[in-house]
């Protein structure tokens, strides 16, 4: 998720996986920049039932430039569920 100039306000979750995988390459998971804002008013992530979020050779979350800001109210990774638990 690439920000530029932008605002965005979320009343839950910005991403939630439910027995998900996400792989980043290159870059951030969440990229801010150039003053870009995101106010989360629950959780910033949402993992549940084993789900994975791997971000390779880059931080999670990157802010850059001048007035980029990430406000969380609630957790910044919220996990529930089973987990890693496989039941046969």
């Amino acid at each position: 998720m690439d920000l530029f100039k932008s605002t965005v306000t979320s009343t839950g979750s910005v991403i939630a996986l439910d027995r998900g995988l996400i792989t980043v390459h290159n870059g951030p998971l969440i990229n801010l920049s150039h003053g870009s804002t995101m106010v989360v008013t629950g959780d910033l992530l949402s993992l549940l039932n084993g789900s994975k979020i791997n971000v390779l050779q880059s931080p999670l979350i990157q802010a850059t430039g001048s007035g980029s800001l990430l406000e969380v109210s609630g957790a910044l990774v919220r996990f529930g569920g089973l987990g890693g638990i496989k039941s046969s």
